[in-house]
This record gives structure tokens, C-alpha cells and sequence, in this order.
């Protein structure tokens, strides 16, 4: 490895100079020269082959630029090909210098090579699973996106980001098609250049109460690097992939150089984001003054009065980015720099990112080539405490008017100043992510791949409270005031060597046999620290040490996979095509009695539109696929096994008590999974149809269960217990309506569905009735309060006694006896009483609703005039779900600050029953939150050519972007969109309290490329 490390650079150095003088031409005579842009964004594309009649032919460079000497004088005819694009003929003069090529995208890309985890990737065409792939680079050219999360949103059917906060910095949890596991985490998998990286999707310090944090490690990579991305769904698509990758895997491919004299782009933008309409979002409050017996109410705009100012001021956000790509035939480079800084609505909530990337490609021969990518990013966020931790949110939308007159002018406990000044938490991340790439082909026949690279992550969470001055005491209790300091170390590393080979041999006229086979070893750890220390004895210090009480602890986790997979692909006149594979995985999170696991898949693909039978008028291309396979989803580090706990014994000596019996039977979730479709353009390719239908189930999901107090051990133990399963349909339509003269209008629409059951929870144990966390049964297990999982239901569903009827007294308040609740299916839903006589809910809790969507997906247009001007808008949508609105629940049941709690007599006296009851009887705040959001709206301007070249460019856009601009929905809280990200809560909870909303967002970009 070192002998081949040593002549890749030293390969490198004597390329590179040549590389930035690649491209000067003299001035032939009898020449054609010109640029090839993507229809729509007008980008540059570059490796487009460019022919002008037999042998005259080049390749276009990074900057999309092409030049064909050796011509005739006339005309000439010059076509284009190039994957994902539809080929394109033009006639032209000899001695143009200045043509354009504007080339459409093709509706189905049956020839695009996907990353399916063999040595060379695959074409569509072969594979029997759908791969939706997002082009970054033509999204970053008309949308307004910041990072990874608003790159995928809406524009991949089955995927679900699930934003949780609009704070800057902020993250999303993603999940593709449904839940498929209880108990562990539905991230998918993270691959960056095809190694595996961290996904950890709620990160930094706790701003929001019960744990819960908000910062995702998927958004550390900026979108100007990225490719593409592609997205491995189910696990019929992820078989190759094994263990862990049961709910999908995401695969980033960053940009690589082409062949090509430098070509420079800087990107800069700057803009604002706000709190759209919180004098209209925010509720009224209300108190009745039993002094005067008179209704106050207290509102936003009497808040801001308050207040004296704003209390959510316009954000400042602007980023740049500078890169460099180009190359000769032997080195290829992409080379950049980007900075970020995006200030939230809040004056301590800020973010701010510097990153740079450099991929460097090597070709010395036609059998060898290696790439090397490297990416580093430094980043600081600051964030707001919300969502039951205080802060703006908190103390805006509780706030009550019988604080007016006090210190806390009508806030609910002081004014948001007091936090800016008194509470900071911010987090500090470095990380680090390489790979090398080394492809051989010693023959025709086989090729051969090892993939090396790491990814390395610093992280430094911070609470910080200084030693309060006597102005500020007043607001906190004694231990607060005195100052502490919490600041947590998080340091994940994973390894990832990947070796692959394929053998690719005729077996008759017209056969093809492939047969690939590979191992992976994946070595992931993480070390944690966190320290503690409260009691600052003097104002000025902010060192744990120097506190008068400190608490350290540390923890290290580690985990390896290492498997195995062999598979054989017939292919028959490249229309046909089996493949069948089999994986073998070994995870040490497995049970000392599980050695392994193997997942076995099989598939089919059939472009029958190039059968010679296909004769269908309208039908341009149509491809048939199938596909079942299964993957796993190993049990979580230390769950197989049998712990124990360090604690103070007698004499303060420490001893060890049992903490978690284990189970060395417990193996990973398998899911199975089966998945049809097909794909089909039509009319002359002006409409793309991909559809598909999965269904697939986890079998031997892990749950927890109790074990004997005779045991010793007063925990849970997790065995493989479940049965889940997931089914739905996916589609996407790409169609281009309108392609007439200077006018253009593309239309993109997907829409997936997803129907989810729990099929089996295992042993028969406990009692649905009560709230314990733990508790398996046989019909429900409760997830978390009013949410459980049960038999014959989706996963993590609302379940809660639901109030039909009942009577108020004179007073206004709710007469026990004649409470009534809904009886439940197994009394045909008939009224049942609520309460016993003593008071206690008697009631059966029963379905109210699921808490994942139904329906999701998103709808874009991009309307081009003369293919320079560009109008493009997207609308995303979830349907069919409800969340838990807390915010409902604390102002009228906790703080009773909702006109309800004043004139019951004016509702609904069922839904006044719930209200008052002592925090049971809460099926009102479980509500529809479905919605449709105007996510992006961009008008941008392609400059001409002579205008760029004015100030030494090539080429010059601008563009105005709106984000998040309208929501339609029912919801009852702030944003259907809030929710808990972390998973001290419960990775299922949806669930809203005093969360930002997501901001409304302006930008405005430049683009110059010299």
C-alpha cells in the first residue's frame, strides 16, 4: 500500500502543472466551437460528446466547452450524447465560435450509472430496484438550499425529512418509507464517496427539555461540493449494503474535475429569514382578575409593547463559495472553499460554517486510476433554548397578562433579554472526511475496486451559565444564578475498507454472465466525555474546574461489521437482466450466540420497449422491474449483553450492581422486502413516468421486556420479538408540457404512500393501561404516553380515551357522572363512562389517529423564456397524520390561559371536559397536521455572454429565491412541521411545544464563472 500511496503522487506532481494549461488553442481555420448547457438552469455540462460528422468528435470541458477543428468550409451537422440527456442535432456554420447546445433532460435515465455497492456501479437499466437520484448541481441553480436536507425535501418519493425547528444551524430527522423498527433508530445509512459516515441526526446541547437536541451531522457537507445523491431504498435495494441498512441508505457523490483548461465559479448570497406573521400565529391569552372580576388578555403586538422592540428581529444570512475544476487526460481536480453565516431571528442564535474540499482524480493508464477526495469542515452554532427548555418561544406563548405591571411584563416568567444575557449554548464541530478510491481493469474482462477512507468528528456541546450579577438573580433560583457549566465531548470515528471485483464474460451470442464479489469492514467508535460544574464562586470564570462542584464522566463505544457478498447477473442483448446475491454479516453487537447473518436477494429487469416486437405508438421506452431481498439492522452496542453498574457501596468503596441481564440470543432486525414497478417515457420523450410498489416487513424486531425480579436484575431485556411491515406506492412524473419556440414549462410531481401495521409484538406481558415504558404485550406496547404501538395498528399511533359527551353545571364546570367516552371496538364504539365513582378513568383508550403521514411527496414547475429567464416554484405536502399540540394543552389545561378556562359555557361541553380534567382526558390536542407548503419560489437571469465578458467572465446568473413563503393546513399549533428531533423523548414522538416555526427566507445569488 505504501509503494502505491508513493506513485500516486508522485504521478500527481508531475501532472498538475499541465492540468492549468490544458485547453489553449490557436486559431484554426475550419473550426467549431461552442458551449452545452442543461435546459432550464442553463449549467454547464461537462464529458457531453460532441461529434461532427465520422471522426470528428470532442468531449466538453468543465465549464461545458467544446472546440472541432479539421472541418470543411459550409455547414455542419453536430449531435450530442451524453447520459441522462436526450441527444441532440443541430446544424451549424463552419467558423462559429460561439454556438449553444441546450440540451433537455431525458424523462428516464435507463443508461445512468448508479453506486449499487459492486465494483463499478451498474446502469438503471440492469438493476431491478428503484434508485431515485438528485442532481444537485441542477437544483443548487434554481433553489434556494442551504444544505443536505433542503436538497432532498420533496424531490424523492418515499423520503420524509421531518424538520424539527427553524432555528439557524438546525437539523431534520430523515426516514424513507416509514417506520420499519420500534426500538432502534430509522436514520438511514450515510455514504460520502463510498465510505460510511456519521448520520447522527440530533447532535449539540440540549436546548430543548426532555434531552432532545437539534443539530444533524448530515448537513455538515455543503451543497455547492455535491453531485448527486442517491437514495437506496428498502431492503430489496440495500441487500449489498447488509447489516444497518434496513431503513435505506443515502449516497452523496461529490464533484469531480473534468477534462479542461481551469474553470473558476464564485457563488455569493445574502438574504433575510423571519418569523412570517407572529402577531397572527401567536394566540391571545387571557386571565380573569378576580379583584375587578374582569377578563384581561395579553397579545403579540401587547408583548412586543413590552417588551420595547421586536421580540424576533429579521436575520441576516449570506454564504460564498469559490471552486476550481479542470484537468488533462492523466489528472482531474475540483478544488473549493465555502463560507456560511446565517443569523437566526434570535440575537443568540447563530450559525457559522468554513469548509473546503479537494478531489483529485489520476489516470495513468487505461488499466489504473485513482481518486482522492477530501473535505473538512469547521462550524460553530449557537442556539435559543425552546420547546420546554425557555427562551422566546417559551415565554411569548405562555404569557400572561397577570404578570402585567411585574418584572416579567406579562411574560411567563421574564422578558427574552433576561435569557440572551444569562444562558449560552453552542456547539463546536471539526470534522474531517477522506477516501481513496483505486480502480484496476488488467483485462477486458474483470475489474477491481478498494475503496479506503475515514471520517472524523470533534464536537464540543456547551450549556453555560456565569456567575449572575444581582440584577439578574432575581429571575433564577440560587443554583442557577451562581453559574454552571455543562459541556459535553462527542468524538465518532468510522473506518471504511471496501474491496470489490466483477468478472464480466460472454457466455453465448447475445449472454452476458457478471459476476461480482466483495467484502467490507466498517469500525466505528465513538469516545465521550462530559463534564459538570456548578457554584462559580466569583464572577468572570467560566472553567469546570474553577466551580465549587464538579461531576465528570466518560464513556467509549465501539462497534465493527465485517461481511461478505457474492452476486451473478445474466444479461441477455443488455435488455434482460437476473441478478441474484447472497450477504454474509458478522456485527459484535450481535448475540454471543449469533455467529452471522445472511441475506439472500434476487431481481429482474427487462427493457422490453427494445425488444423488436415493440411496436406501441406513444411508448418511446419501457422498462419492467423486480425485486425481493432482505438487510438487517443490527441491536444497539452493549443491548446482547449481560452489564453491570459501578455505584458507591459501603465505607464509599465502589462496587458493582446488576444493571442489565442481556440476552446472547438477541440478532439483528431482518427486513424482507419485495418491490415492483416500471418505468416509461412517452410521447417523443415529453413525459417520464417511475412507479413502484413495495411491500416489505421487519421480522424479529427487538423490543424490551421484563425480566423475573428473581433474576437479580432490575432492567429490561431486549429480545427479537416483532413484526412490522411497511407498504406502499411511488411515483414521480417528469413532463415537459410546453416546449414551443423561446418558451419552456417542466413539471416535476412524486407522490408515495405508505401503509403501516404492526403485525406482532411477541410474548404476552403487562398492561396496555399504564404508561410504563417498557411494558410488551401481546396487543400494544406503549411507546411514550399517549402513543403505542399495537397489534393491527401503525406504528406509534395516538391511543387515549376519547370524550363523546358530557354535561356542564351552572358554573360552567363538568359533571363527572355524565362524562362519557367512546366504548371502544370490542363494544362496537358504543358510550361508555369515563370516570368510576371515586374519579378514576375507566375508559378504554382507543385509536385516534396515526402519527405518520399517509401521503407525501411534492410537486415543482420551472417555467424558461429563451432559456434564460427561469421561473421555479415547489410545493411539498404531507397528508394524513396527526401530531401532539402542546402548546394547546399547556395554555388551557397547565397555565389555563385559553378563554375556555373562563367561559366553559361558550364550547363544546365534551371538549370542556377534557380541558378540565387533571391532565387524562386529552384526546383534544391530538390533531390533524397535514399540510401543503410553498417551500421554493426562485426567478433568475441567465446573463449573455458579452455581458459576463465585460468584467472577464464566461458566464453570469442572478437569481431572487423564496423559502417556506405559505403553509395550507388545519393544524392547530404554530407549524405542523415542530417536533422533537432527539431521542431522549422518543425517536416516534411528533409532538410540538414552543418550538420555532420554520423562517421565511429571501436570498438573492450571484453566479460568475470565469
Amino acid at each position: 500500500m505504501r509503494s502505491l500511496t508513493c506513485s500516486f503522487l508522485q504521478v500527481l506532481l508531475l501532472a498538475a502543472a499541465p492540468a492549468f494549461a490544458y485547453g489553449q488553442q490557436p486559431g484554426e481555420q475550419g473550426f467549431v466551437a461552442g458551449t452545452v448547457v442543461a435546459e432550464g438552469s442553463l449549467r454547464p455540462l461537462p464529458a457531453v460528446q460532441v461529434s461532427a460528422g465520422e471522426g470528428r468528435t470532442a468531449f466538453t470541458d468543465a465549464a461545458g466547452r467544446f472546440r472541432i477543428t479539421g472541418l470543411g468550409e459550409g455547414q455542419v451537422t453536430l449531435t450530442t450524447r451524453i447520459i441522462g440527456y436526450l441527444p441532440l442535432s443541430r446544424s451549424v456554420s463552419v467558423g462559429n465560435a460561439r454556438v449553444l447546445l441546450t440540451l433537455v433532460q431525458a424523462p428516464i435515465e435507463l443508461n445512468a450509472v448508479v453506486v449499487t455497492g459492486t465494483a463499478g456501479g451498474q446502469e438503471k437499466r440492469a438493476i431491478g430496484n428503484v434508485v431515485p437520484t438528485i442532481n444537485a448541481a441542477d437544483v443548487t441553480a434554481v433553489a434556494p438550499v442551504s444544505d443536505v436536507q433542503s436538497l432532498i425535501n420533496g424531490r424523492a418519493p418515499g423520503v420524509e425529512i421531518l424538520p424539527g425547528t427553524g432555528q439557524a444551524g438546525s437539523g431534520s430527522k430523515v426516514r424513507i418509507r416509514g417506520i420499519s423498527s420500534l426500538s432502534l433508530l430509522n436514520n438511514p445509512l450515510l455514504y460520502v464517496d463510498g465510505i460510511r459516515v456519521d448520520n447522527d441526526q440530533s447532535t449539540g446541547p440540549n436546548v430543548q427539555s426532555f434531552g432532545s437536541s437539534v443539530i444533524s451531522r448530515l448537513n455538515d457537507y455543503d451543497p455547492s461540493d455535491i453531485q448527486s445523491i442517491e437514495i437506496i431504498e428498502g431492503p430489496s435495494a440495500a441487500t449489498l449494503y447488509g447489516t444497518e441498512a434496513a431503513s435505506g441508505v443515502i449516497s452523496i457523490i461529490t464533484k469531480k474535475g473534468a477534462v479542461g483548461a481551469p474553470t473558476w465559479e464564485l457563488t455569493a448570497k445574502q438574504g433575510s429569514e423571519w418569523f412570517m406573521n407572529p402577531e397572527g400565529r401567536f394566540p391571545v391569552n387571557y386571565w380573569l382578575n378576580p379583584s375587578t372580576s374582569t377578563v384581561e388578555s395579553i397579545d403579540y403586538n401587547a408583548l412586543v409593547g413590552q417588551n420595547g422592540g421586536p421580540i424576533f428581529s429579521n436575520g441576516y444570512t449570506q454564504g460564498y463559495s469559490l471552486n476550481v475544476s479542470g484537468g488533462t487526460p492523466v489528472v482531474r481536480y475540483f478544488v473549493s472553499a465555502n463560507f456560511d453565516h446565517d443569523n437566526g431571528v434570535e440575537p443568540n442564535n447563530i450559525f457559522r460554517r468554513y469548509g473546503g474540499r479537494a478531489n483529485v482524480s489520476v489516470v495513468p493508464n487505461d488499466k489504473l486510476d485513482f481518486t482522492l477526495n477530501v473535505g473538512y469542515n469547521k462550524a460553530r452554532t449557537d442556539l435559543s433554548l425552546e420547546a420546554g427548555g425557555g427562551g422566546a418561544m417559551w415565554e411569548t406563548l405562555f404569557s400572561t397578562p397577570q404578570n402585567l405591571g411585574t418584572t416579567a411584563k406579562g411574560f411567563r416568567d421574564y422578558p427574552p433579554g433576561i435569557n440572551y444575557v444569562a444562558i449560552s449554548d453552542w456547539q463546536d464541530v471539526n470534522r474531517f472526511t477522506g477516501s481513496l478510491e483505486i480502480k484496476h481493469r488488467p483485462t477486458r474482462w474483470f475489474t477491481q475496486r478498494l475503496v479506503v477512507g475515514t471520517d472524523v468528528t470533534h464536537e464540543v456541546n456547551v450549556e453555560f451559565v456565569p456567575h449572575l450579577p444581582d440584577s439578574l438573580t432575581q429571575y433564577f433560583d440560587p443554583t442557577t444564578a451562581s453559574g454552571y457549566k455543562d459541556q459535553g465531548g462527542r468524538d465518532p470515528t468510522t473506518s471504511t475498507v471496501d474491496y470489490n471485483a466483477t468478472v464480466n464474460l460472454p457466455v453465448t451470442e447475445g449472454l452476458r454472465s457478471i459476476t461480482s464479489a466483495g467484502g467490507q469492514y466498517y469500525h466505528w467508535l465513538r469516545d465521550s466525555t462530559d463534564l459538570y460544574g456548578e457554584g462559580f464562586p466569583a464572577p468572570g470564570l467560566s472553567a469546570v474546574s474553577s466551580a465549587a462542584r464538579v461531576v465528570a464522566a466518560e464513556d467509549f463505544t465501539e462497534n465493527n461489521t465485517f461481511g461478505g457478498y457474492v452476486q451473478e447477473q445474466l444479461a441477455w442483448k443488455d435488455r434482460l437482466f437476473v441478478t441474484g446475491a447472497v450477504r454474509i454479516d458478522r456485527n459484535s453487537a450481535f448475540g454471543a450466540n449469533v455467529r452471522h447473518q445472511v441475506y439472500p436477494k434476487i431481481s429482474g429487469s427487462w427493457v422490453i420497449s427494445e425488444e423488436p416486437w415493440w411496436h406501441f405508438r406513444g411508448l418511446d421506452q419501457v422498462r419492467l422491474r423486480g425485486a425481493f431481498g432482505e438487510s438487517g439492522k443490527q441491536p444497539d452496542n452493549f443491548a446482547a449483553l449481560q452489564t453491570y453498574r459501578a455505584t458507591t457501596g459501603p465505607n464509599d468503596l465502589g462496587v458493582l450492581t446488576p444493571q442489565f441481564v442481556g440476552n446472547p440470543n438477541l440478532g439483528p432486525e431482518v427486513s424482507r422486502g419485495t418491490e415492483l414497478g416500471f418505468e416509461a417515457s412517452a410521447l417523443n420523450d415529453r413525459v417520464g413516468l417511475d412507479f413502484t410498489f413495495y411491500n416489505q416487513t421487519t421480522h424479529d424486531a427487538i423490543l424490551a421486556r421484563d425480566v423475573p425480579p428473581s433474576s437479580g436484575f432490575p432492567n429490561f431485556e431486549f429480545v427479537n420479538a416483532g413484526t412490522v411491515r411497511n407498504r406502499g406506492i411511488e411515483l414521480h412524473v417528469r413532463a415537459q408540457p410546453v416546449r414551443k419556440g423561446d418558451f419552456t414549462w417542466d413539471l416535476n410531481w412524486n407522490i408515495a404512500t405508505n401503509a403501516n401495521k404492526v403485525l406482532s409484538l411477541g410474548q404476552p406481558a403487562g398492561d396496555c393501561s399504564t404508561d410504563s415504558l417498557a411494558q410488551v404485550n401481546k396487543d400494544c406496547s406503549i411507546v411514550l404516553g399517549s402513543q403505542q404501538h399495537r397489534v393491527g395498528y401503525p406504528a406509534a399511533s395516538f391511543f387515549r380515551e376519547k370524550v363523546v359527551s358530557a354535561q356542564l353545571d351552572a358554573n360552567g364546570n363538568a359533571i363527572l357522572s355524565t362524562v362519557m367516552c367512546d366504548g371502544g371496538p370490542a363494544l362496537h364504539n358504543q358510550p361508555v363512562p369515563c370516570y368510576d365513582a371515586n374519579g378514576n378513568v375507566i375508559a378504554p383508550r382507543v385509536f385516534l389517529g396515526q402519527s405518520t403521514p399517509k401521503t407525501e411527496g411534492g410537486v415543482s414547475t420551472t417555467l424558461t423564456y429563451r432559456g434564460r429567464l427561469r421561473l421555479y416554484a415547489l410545493v411539498d405536502y404531507k397528508l394524513g397524520f396527526r401530531k401532539t399540540d402542546n402548546n394547546l394543552r399547556a395554555r388551557c389545561q397547565v397555565f389555563e390561559t385559553c378563554l375556555e378556562n373562563i367561559n366553559p359555557q361558550n364550547y363544546n361541553p365534551a371538549y370542556i371536559a377534557g380541558i378540565q380534567s387533571p391532565d387524562v382526558l386529552v384526546d383534544w390536542v391530538f390533531n390533524d397536521a397535514s399540510y401543503a407548503k410553498l417551500r421554493e419560489v426562485s426567478l433568475s437571469y441567465e446573463l449573455p455572454e458579452e455581458w459576463a465578458a465585460r468584467f472577464g467572465a464566461r458566464r453570469a446568473s442572478v437569481s431572487i429565491a423564496g423559502r417556506n413563503l405559505h403553509t395550507w393546513t388545519s393544524w392547530t399549533g404554530l407549524d405542523p412541521e415542530a417536533l422533537f428531533l432527539g431521542v431522549g423523548f422518543g425517536q416516534h414522538t411528533v409532538f410540538e411545544q414552543d418550538q420555532l416555526p420554520q423562517l421565511t427566507q429571501f436570498v438573492a445569488t450571484v453566479n460568475v464563472s470565469f
